[in-house]
């Protein structure tokens, strides 16, 4: 009940490489019985459970039921009539299946050879200095097709990404991410594909410096900070030597650091968002949609120097920055329930007062809280003790 508060339709337990998420949300330490659950998954095959608004206890325990059944046994099942059969119908189980080619694959195997593909292009370009575009714009295919393709909500999408090997997965986020806010944008399919095989290879320079300076856990020198700094111009030598792309790529890696009053390319300016969300959030792991509401703004208040605002607001608005039926407190005092999101603007939704407490506006207000002569009604802060000591530099130097 307390999950379906938020207005949404549909609830996603989905497995991650390590644990699972819940309707979006990593559970960075979950209960037993979410471990036991996600066992039971994983025995059988099971990628994303679905329980919709309305679901009735019967349903949900004739979904139990089906996870009691030997995992040899479900094998030549099909799991969806096994459940409508039994009149569940609000309750469902869900694979990553991309509607055109009809493929299902689960994200760990997506991940995985995602991960083997782009590790032997990184490689090729610290040997020989180019890569291949190939293998890699069809990787920027597969985004692609998550992204639009797929039934599986963006918020379960952003929970399912890999926790491991850093190095070759972060490429991976930012282009699941950047091609979500790409396709969000309203963006056609070769943009979006163009823009996600430039997040593949935005860091590609980072293969010229030395793993002592990229790994190094204390502060950089003067001279470590340079040769880091300049991964940029390094990747974009390399893209530059690399037939086969687009010529973005090449200017995404040479971009995607620079501020955005320097007028960047927009794909620069959207990896670039893409690139500080997934450092942040691997620098300090979500628990929760609060934390992930203290990282988006975090990256509104301390990048705002850097990252396009615009874009930003509709980065935090794909995000679900906030979600109807979250409760909110406005910085005159009233609490407040947000009522609805303004369409570009994620982190200024509209809100209906539920208690005064010290503010002055009645209860059953409603406030647009984008509108101008609101300007000095915010919501607070949300106290995240994970954010306190990250800096903007903290995430430049990592990402």
């Amino acid at each position: 009940t307390t999950a379906f508060s938020s207005g949404t339709n549909e609830i996603a337990i989905a497995l991650l490489s390590q644990g699972v998420s819940v309707a979006g949300v990593p559970l960075l330490q979950p209960p037993e019985t979410m471990l036991k659950l996600a066992a039971h998954m994983r025995q059988r095959g099971i990628e994303i459970i679905s329980i919709g608004r309305g679901a009735s206890l019967a349903e949900l325990e004739t979904m139990f039921s089906l996870l009691n059944v030997d995992a040899a046994a479900l094998t030549a099942v099909d799991v969806t009539q096994w459940l409508k059969d039994r009149g569940t119908h609000r309750v469902a189980v869900k694979h990553l299946e991309i509607a055109e080619s009809k493929v299902v694959r689960s994200i760990r195997e997506l991940y995985s050879a995602g991960r083997e593909s782009l590790g032997k292009e990184l490689q090729r370009a610290h040997d020989k200095g180019t890569i291949d575009v190939g293998a890699i714009s069809e990787l920027a295919g597969t985004m692609l097709d998550l992204v639009t393709r797929s039934d599986v909500p963006i918020a379960t999408l952003l929970a399912l990404r890999g926790r491991d090997d850093y190095t070759f997965l972060h490429s991976m986020n930012v282009s699941l991410l950047a091609s979500s806010q790409a396709s969000t944008l309203g963006l056609d399919d070769a943009q979006v594909r163009a823009i996600g095989l430039a997040a593949l290879t935005h860091d590609i320079g980072k293969t010229m410096v030395p793993d002592a300076v990229l790994f190094k856990t204390t502060a950089l020198s003067t001279s470590e900070a340079a040769m880091l700094a300049n991964h940029t111009n390094e990747g974009a030598r390399t893209l530059l030597r690399t037939h086969g792309g687009t010529g973005r790529e090449a200017i995404v890696a040479h971009e995607h650091h620079m501020p955005y009053t320097d007028e960047p390319h927009i794909a620069s300016q959207i990896v670039a968002i893409a690139d500080a969300f997934d450092t942040i959030r691997s620098l300090r792991p979500f628990s929760d949609r609060t934390s992930l509401r203290a990282a988006l703004r975090f990256m509104l208040r301390d990048m705002r120097y850097r990252l396009n605002p615009y874009l930003l607001q509709r980065f935090c608005l794909m995000c679900g920055m906030f979600q109807p039926g979250d409760d909110v407190t406005l910085t005159t005092g009233e609490r407040a329930r947000v009522v609805a999101n303004n369409v570009e603007l994620g982190s200024k939704p509209i809100v209906e007062v539920i208690d005064t407490a010290m503010g002055r506006a009645p209860m059953g207000t409603v406030a647009d809280l984008a509108r101008p002569q609101l300007g000095h009604v915010r919501i607070q802060s949300e106290h995240v003790l994970a954010f306190e000591t990250l800096s903007a530099r903290d995430v430049d130097a990592a990402g």
